[in-house]
């Protein structure tokens, strides 16, 4: 059992060193540095807790756990604001703007349509964009239920969490329905979710790296140009 705690306090440390890489190798140029810098913001803090516990400094040091605590506080903060600026650099470059309607080429997917429809097509660009928009959302209102918490009980907080969770889990499943569209597959394999640990797996290497259809498909037109898939396909 202590081995296995130990491996568990190790995967924070792990998650943060392999989504900082990930954004510096994979997305650098398209908001990926702002990415990079807020996972080495909870990278660094999470190795301070580690080193905290290996050197058993709460018995050292007084207020130690509380000073690590507010430092974490800030460093959440901190990672909201990269990643939002992360997701205005990203706006501007991924293909969001580029997605067509499953009707015709004239005209463009609008942004409810991408958040709230389950039919149409979306890329790689737009899903991540999607994602890691959520993803720092999450982080602002885990926050905001703390904070409301504190101040105004457990029952607001959890009125704030369900707001949030519907449409979150909405948008989520039609961000994945349209996503397994463009790989020319039925939006029903999103419950491969539910698959231990391989549906999770397989959904985030299906929809978040490989290369949808190219050119139209049973659910509507190719996202991307076609001039842009031609250009990934002979990328090195």
């Amino acid at each position: 059992m202590e081995i296995v705690r130990e491996i568990q306090s190790w995967i924070y440390p792990a998650v943060d060193s392999f989504l900082l890489i990930f954004c510096l190798v994979r997305i650098r140029n398209h908001g990926g540095k702002f990415f990079a810098t807020g996972f080495g913001v909870l990278l660094t803090t999470s190795l301070m807790w580690r080193f905290a516990n290996i050197f058993d400094l709460h018995s050292k040091y007084d207020g130690i756990y509380e000073l690590l605590g507010h430092i974490n506080f800030f460093a959440y903060i901190i990672f909201a604001g990269l990643f939002v600026a992360g997701i205005i650099q990203i706006s501007g470059l991924t293909s969001i703007q580029k997605e067509k309607t499953m009707q015709g080429d004239s005209g463009k997917m609008s942004l409810t349509q991408i958040l709230f429809s389950f039919t149409g097509r979306i890329g790689r660009g737009t899903f991540w964009a999607i994602w890691l928009s959520m993803l720092a959302a999450s982080f602002i209102v885990g926050l905001l239920i703390g904070a409301i918490s504190s101040s105004s009980g457990e029952e607001a907080g959890l009125v704030l969490y369900f707001l949030y969770l519907i449409p979150a889990i909405w948008i989520g499943l039609a961000m994945q329905v349209k996503r397994w569209h463009d790989r020319d597959k039925s939006g029903w394999m999103v419950l491969i979710n539910f698959i231990p640990i391989i549906g999770i797996i397989w959904a985030l290497v299906e929809l978040g790296f490989l290369q949808g259809t190219i050119g139209p498909n049973q659910y509507g037109n190719d996202p991307l140009p076609s001039i842009e898939k031609a250009g990934e396909e002979v990328a090195p």
